[in-house]
């Protein structure tokens, strides 16, 4: 039997229970990542681009997935998605584990995790004040 934690989202006259399991989502994260990297170990010589899809496809889809749920979460857990990220981007350009992380986050146009989640929570936001949101 698995156990989860519930999110409580409280609204006026409505209650919403959300079955949450982090360390569920964070292990699913971990195994998409080495999925990609399996899938990239093959190809010594492979495209650039052709591997920037694969990370994006397996582990920055599963980053953003009900990323506006992980907000408030502690710091060692954000830290956790933050390290699979830092990851993701030095298997896109080959680096080392040593080298910085910054400049390979600006050449891929990819946010730090918490600010990832911020912006997303601003963009619901926006677009739920300015009627853009779906119906």
């Amino acid at each position: 039997m698995e156990h989860f934690n519930l999110v409580q989202v409280h609204k006026p006259k409505f209650r919403l229970f959300l079955p949450l399991s982090v360390s569920n989502f964070l292990l699913a994260l971990f195994l998409s990542f080495f999925s990609v990297l399996l899938l990239s170990l093959p190809l010594a010589f492979h495209i650039l681009s052709g591997c920037a899809t694969k990370v994006e496809c397996f582990v920055t889809c599963r980053i953003d997935y009900c990323n506006s749920l992980l907000y408030g979460l502690p710091d060692y857990q954000l830290a956790k998605l933050q390290r699979v990220q830092n990851w993701a981007a030095r298997l896109v350009y080959r680096e080392s584990k040593f080298c910085h992380i910054t400049p390979l986050l600006k050449k891929l146009h990819w946010l730090p995790i918490l600010y990832r989640i911020r912006f997303k929570i601003a963009l619901l936001t926006y677009k739920a004040i300015s009627g853009l949101a779906p119906s």
